[in-house]
């Protein structure tokens, strides 16, 4: 969860951002930062973001090494590649007035911001640090642009604990100064003005003002907040002691197995002395006295012990973060049919729902945050965010048999649009009904005219 901002959300509204504000909102912020960028060093499998990489034990001697399971890797790409790898699809209601001119809006936005690889870094982020974020902003040539924040550098402040709607945002990023050290810069945002701040000196915490505030025509805080779920966590958070568990077990067993080429020896019924050890090494041989013997001294793993554990914790892993697992025979064997699989699947698409809810509410505050210049810009159109609908297909592997024959059975008991809107190859069931009338308009009249009856 966020930190309370309510303190310095009425302190803004009384008297406006000062730099003070700004300090005391990024301290109160630190602690959630440096979970997120963890969770983001992590995904990366960066050495400074994944535990195991930065164990050390307390024998230097002793065969340390570091092996790393990309279990929140494979879990955020799951959840991003199935909400998130077909297109979104924007559409304006077809029975508005204005419906051609808003939809071709809509049409050159998504184009010019390319908001498809957008969704996708924005499904990404969130499921790894539990929230996205989305800055609205007009260029030089005066176009609507949107591009996306890095959730652990904008700080959302609402009084309502929804970020979709935030009142205020912050966004934080570093830069080099005149001397090549690192610094700190500002955005804040509000509903009216960008505010720019720049800190003191390096790592000082204290900030002063940049420049002069810029407006801007949205009317609204133009920051739009896309949360993971309520509780703004990642996907992989409440499974993080298992993967690391599993780090450490195959780091040590496979420590294990490089320690035995360092085995001891063990002389039994005599004494070895380092002239006899250097002689050994020239001749490959040993001379022991009668009931005497040479062996190694190993250490005996315990396969199964390790292998159940190991098993468990990968089952674990997958059941408690709601991920399929795709060494599963449902999915590499091609004798189950494709509803089955889905059945496999049920957990992502639960938890993957609850994210489309979030994400279906966080875009329509960005067509509210459109919906001024365009109306501006066309008064005439009256824009209403409320009238723009989003369609989300899963990306899952179709069986279009299935779909065929199920469709099939629901004709004549729901409406004609229903019954095609249930084709997952069918992007826009109305726009299908078109083309099929079209298709039948253009088929001759066979039947014979009475003049031509021979």
């Amino acid at each position: 969860m966020l930190p309370d901002f309510s303190y310095e959300i009425e302190r803004i509204q009384a008297g406006g951002i000062t730099p003070e504000l700004v300090k005391r909102i990024l301290k109160k912020f630190e602690p959630r930062q440096t979970e997120m960028m963890g969770l983001y060093l992590r995904y990366l499998c960066d050495r400074h973001g994944v535990p195991i990489f930065r164990r050390r034990l307390d024998d230097s001697r002793k065969v340390n090494n570091m092996l790393a399971n990309d279990y929140l890797g494979e879990i955020v790409d799951m959840k991003t590649g199935y909400f998130a790898g077909n297109p979104i699809s924007y559409n304006y209601s077809k029975d508005v007035e204005g419906y051609e001119a808003a939809q071709n809006l809509i049409t050159r936005f998504s184009a010019e911001n390319n908001l498809p690889d957008l969704d996708v870094e924005t499904t990404k982020m969130a499921a790894i640090c539990g929230y996205g974020a989305r800055l609205l902003y007009i260029d030089k040539q005066a176009r609507e642009r949107v591009k996306n924040l890095p959730a652990y550098g904008t700080v959302i402040l609402t009084s309502s604990g929804d970020i979709t709607e935030p009142e205020y945002a912050l966004y934080v990023y570093v830069v080099l100064n005149e001397n090549n050290s690192p610094i700190r810069k500002v955005e804040f945002y509000d509903e009216a003005k960008t505010h720019y701040f720049i800190e003191t000196r390096s790592n000082s915490g204290s900030f002063r003002v940049e420049k002069e505030p810029e407006p801007h025509p949205f009317g609204i805080c133009p920051v739009v907040g896309y949360p993971n779920n309520a509780e703004l966590q990642g996907d992989a958070e409440k499974v993080l002691s298992l993967i690391d568990a599993v780090d450490r077990t195959m780091s040590d067993v496979n420590s294990e197995i490089e320690a035995f080429r360092l085995a001891y020896m063990a002389f039994i019924g005599g004494q070895i002395d380092e002239e006899t050890l250097n002689e050994a090494r020239k001749t490959g041989a040993f001379n022991i006295p009668d009931g005497g013997d040479i062996k190694f001294i190993t250490k005996q793993l315990d396969d199964d012990i390790v292998e159940h554990h190991l098993d468990r914790l990968h089952d674990n892993i997958y059941r408690f973060s709601k991920t399929p697992d795709l060494s599963d025979e449902a999915f590499g064997s091609g004798s189950q049919s494709g509803e089955a699989r889905k059945y496999k699947l049920l957990g992502l698409e639960m938890k993957t729902g609850f994210f489309e809810n979030k994400f279906r509410s966080a875009s329509k505050r960005m067509f509210e945050l459109l919906a001024r210049p365009w109306n501006m810009k066309k008064p005439s159109l009256q824009f209403d965010p409320l009238n723009v609908w989003y369609e989300f297909k899963r990306n899952f592997p179709k069986d279009l048999l299935y779909e065929a024959q199920a469709t099939q059975q629901l004709k004549g008991m729901v409406s004609e649009q229903t019954r095609l809107s249930q084709l997952s190859f069918v992007d826009d069931a109305h726009y299908e009904m078109e083309l099929m009338r079209k298709e039948r308009d253009e088929i001759p009249d066979l039947e014979l005219d009475e003049d031509d009856e021979v």
